[in-house]
C-alpha cells in the first residue's frame, strides 16, 4: 500500500526511522494480505503502535493514512464493515486534511464499497459517483477501474444485472492495460456475476475462469477460494453438478488452509445447496447448519440470513415441518434484525460524513478521540436513531405505524408468493369504540387502544407483524400460518381481551374486539396485498354484522 495513495502536499510529523519502520511494517502486512488476514491486521496494529508511541495521537501524515487505509481493506475483506468504516474515515480524514482530493476518493470509494456490502446501495452509489468525478479529473486509470468495478458489482447486488455490464465491461477494458493484474480479476468476476445473472452462463463461464487463472498466477489464494464459488455457481445451472463440487470442495480446502472463514462459510453453504439439489437432505442440513455456525460466529448477518431461509426450505421439502418453521422464524427475526444493521450503519455513515465536515473546517483537530468531538457525534448518532425510529412507529401505541405495516406486508407477501408459503393477515379492531371516549374521554380511550395493542404485542410471536392500521383499528401478519390456525389463535387471544380490565381514572372499563382473517391464495396467479387486505376486512364486516365479540375468517376455499 506504500506509495499507491498520489502524493501530494504533505507535511510530516514522524521522524525518518518512524517513516521506515511503519513503511516496513506495511509492506509486511500487504504480503500476507492475500494469506492471512489475521496475522495482516496483527501487523498493521504495530505499524499504528508505532505511529502514536502509545499516546493516542495520530499525526497528519500520508504515511499514516496508508495505514488505516490498508487496515480498512483487511477488515473489510474479513467481513467488518462497520470497522472497516471507521479505519476508512480516518484515512479520509488526514487526506482531507493535506489536501489530497485523491486520497480522500479512494477513502470516499471504499467507504461506500463497506456500504455496499451491508446493503445501503443508494448511499454506497452516492459516495462511488463522488470519488468517480475526481479520478476522471485527475486521470487516474487504476482508480477508475476499481470504482467502476465497485459500482458494477454494486448494481449486482440489487440484482440489476444490465445496468451493471457497462461500468464492468469498461473496468475490464481499464484493467487489461493498466494497474495491478489481480484488480483484472477482481472485475472479472463481478463482470462474471453479471452474466450469471442476466442468463449469459457462456460469458459468465468465460470471465469466471479468466478471473481464477489470473489469481492463480497472482498467488492471490484467499481471492482464488471466493471466485471459486462464483465458478462452482455457474456449472450448477448448466447441470455440471461434478464441476460445481469440486469448485466448492477446492474453495473450503483453501479458505480452511488461510484461515479465510467468510469463504469457509460460502462454500458450505454452496455445498449444501448442491445436495439439496441431489436430494440429499440430511448431508444438505449438516453442511448449512455448519456454514451458519461460522457465519455466527464471524458476525456475517447476510450469510446467516441466506443459510436459515435455505435451512427452512431443506427442512420443508424433508418432511420436517416443525424444524422448517423454527429456521423460518429465525430466519425472519435475522432479516428484522439486518433492517436495524443498516438503520445502524447509516448513523456511521453520518458520523463518518460529520467528521469529515469538521476536518474540513479546522484541519488541525484531526484527533478522533477528542472529547467534545465525539459528545457532539454521540449526540447526532441519538438524534437520528430516534428519527429512525419515529419514522416508523405509532407514536400512541409504539407499534409500527400504517406505512411501515404495509412496507414490511408488502415483503411477506412477495416472498410468500414466490416461495408458495402459508401467510395469514388479522385485521381487528375495538367494538363500540366510540362509546369509550364518549363516556371517559379521549385520554382514557388512548389508554384503552395502548392496553389492547400491547397486550396483543406480547401474545403473538416474534416473528409476527403487527401494526396499527388506523384509528381503532390494527393489523396483524402471521407466517407460515393457515386460516384455521390463525383464526384458533386468534380466539383465545379475543377471550382473554373480553375478560380483561383495564384501569382508568375514573375506574375500569372492559371491551370486546372483532376480527376478520384472509389467507394468501396460491390459486391465483399472484395474490397482491391489496387483496389480502380486502378480504380480510370484508371478513370484519362480517363479524360486525354478525353481533361484534367475534372472529371470522374470509376463506379462499369457499
Amino acid at each position: 500500500m506504500h506509495n499507491s495513495i498520489p502524493e501530494a502536499n504533505n507535511r510530516t510529523l514522524l521522524t525518518a526511522a518512524q517513516q521506515l519502520q511503519i513503511a516496513d511494517l506495511i509492506k509486511q502486512a500487504e504480503a500476507l494480505g492475500e494469506k492471512d488476514i489475521n496475522n495482516a491486521l496483527t501487523i498493521v496494529d504495530e505499524a499504528l503502535r508505532v505511529v502514536d508511541g502509545g499516546t493516542g495521537y495520530e499525526p497528519l501524515d500520508e504515511i499514516v493514512a496508508e495505514c488505516f487505509h490498508l487496515q480498512g481493506r483487511l477488515l473489510l475483506n474479513n467481513s467488518e464493515y462497520r470497522s472497516g468504516l471507521v479505519s476508512f474515515s480516518k484515512a479520509q480524514a488526514i487526506y482531507d486534511a493535506l489536501n489530497n482530493k485523491k486520497g480522500a476518493a479512494v477513502e470516499l470509494l471504499f467507504i461506500g464499497i463497506a456500504q455496499a456490502y451491508v446493503g445501503l446501495y443508494a448511499d454506497a452509489l452516492k459516495n462511488m459517483f463522488e470519488a468517480q468525478a475526481v479520478f476522471e479529473s485527475t486521470n487516474s486509470p487504476e482508480m477508475m477501474n476499481k470504482v467502476l468495478n465497485a459500482i458494477g458489482y454494486t448494481y449486482v447486488l440489487m440484482n440489476e444485472f444490465d445496468k451493471a455490464l457497462a461500468p464492468l465491461q469498461r473496468s475490464a477494458e481499464i484493467a487489461r492495460v493498466s494497474g495491478p493484474k489481480i484488480d483484472l480479476a477482481n472485475t472479472l468476476d463481478s463482470l462474471s456475476a453479471a452474466h450469471l445473472g442476466l442468463g449469459n452462463l457462456e460469458e459468465a463461464l468465460k470471465s469466471s475462469l479468466e478471473s481464477i487463472e489470473v489469481c492463480r498466477s497472482e498467488a492471490a489464494l484467499i481471492k482464488e477460494a471466493e471466485y471459486l464459488l462464483g465458478l462452482g455457481s455457474i456449472y450448477c445451472p448448466q447441470g455440471d453438478l461434478k464441476r460445481a463440487e469440486k469448485c466448492f470442495a477446492d474453495s473450503l480446502s483453501l479458505a480452511r488452509k488461510y484461515g479465510y472463514r467468510f469463504a469457509e462459510a460460502g462454500a458450505l453453504r454452496r455445498m449444501g445447496q448442491l445436495e439439496y439439489l441431489k436430494k440429499d437432505f440430511t448431508k444438505a442440513i449438516s453442511l448449512l447448519e455448519n456454514s451458519l455456525r461460522i457465519s455466527t460466529e464471524i458476525g456475517a448477518s447476510h450469510k446467516s440470513y441466506e443459510c436459515l431461509s435455505d435451512l427452512s426450505a431443506v427442512c420443508k421439502d424433508a418432511g420436517d415441518f416443525e424444524l422448517a418453521l423454527n429456521y423460518f422464524q429465525r430466519y425472519h427475526a435475522a432479516k428484522e434484525a439486518i433492517f436495524s444493521e443498516q438503520a445502524e450503519f447509516r448513523v456511521k455513515s453520518l458520523e463518518v460524513t460529520y467528521k469529515l465536515k469538521e476536518a474540513t473546517r479546522e484541519k488541525e483537530l484531526y484527533y478522533l478521540k477528542n472529547v467534545a468531538l465525539q459528545n457532539e457525534v454521540e449526540e447526532r448518532m441519538k438524534a437520528q436513531a430516534l428519527a429512525e425510529h419515529l419514522a416508523i412507529t405509532d407514536a400512541l401505541t409504539g407499534l409500527f405505524n400504517r406505512r411501515q405495516l404495509l412496507e414490511l406486508a408488502e415483503r411477506e407477501v412477495t416472498l410468500a408468493n414466490r416461495y408458495h408459503r402459508t401467510l395469514s393477515l388479522i385485521i381487528f379492531d375495538l367494538d363500540h369504540f366510540k362509546r369509550v371516549n364518549d363516556t371517559f374521554g379521549h385520554v382514557a380511550g388512548d389508554r384503552v387502544l395502548v392496553a389492547i395493542s400491547h397486550f396483543v404485542q406480547r401474545t403473538v410471536r416474534k416473528c409476527d407483524i403487527i401494526g396499527r392500521y388506523g384509528g381503532e383499528e390494527f393489523a396483524l401478519l402471521l407466517p407460515e400460518t393457515s386460516e384455521d390456525k390463525a383464526r384458533a389463535m386468534f380466539e383465545r387471544i379475543r377471550g382473554s381481551i373480553e375478560e380483561m380490565k383495564i384501569e382508568l381514572d375514573e375506574g375500569t372499563t372492559s371491551v370486546t374486539i372483532s376480527a376478520g382473517i384472509a389467507e394468501v391464495d396460491h390459486r391465483s396467479r399472484r395474490d397482491t396485498l391489496e387483496q389480502l387486505l380486502d378480504r380480510a376486512d370484508k371478513a370484519l364486516y362480517a363479524a360486525k354484522a354478525a353481533g361484534r365479540n367475534q372472529v371470522k375468517v374470509y376463506s379462499i376455499k369457499s
